[in-house]
């Protein structure tokens, strides 16, 4: 029976198919939902290294000019 022993009695087998039903949809849509966030937040993991790396590069060119002058 669906988790509460009490509603046994008054669920039938198509409603019990339908209540499963909808926690699978709901269990894959918050599944596509946290890898859609996974995505998200990587993308702008490697963007905020890109721009870090730029800085980087940029301070390093920097200090060496005014190493040589």
């Amino acid at each position: 029976c669906y988790q509460d022993q009490t509603l046994c009695s008054y669920i039938t087998r198509p409603e019990l198919e339908a209540i499963q039903s909808y926690d699978l949809h709901k269990n894959i849509y918050q599944y596509l939902l946290h890898l859609d966030q996974l995505k998200e937040f990587f993308h702008n993991l490697v963007t905020l290294t890109d721009h870090i790396g730029q800085a980087a590069t940029t301070l390093l060119i920097f200090n060496m000019d005014l190493l040589n002058h």
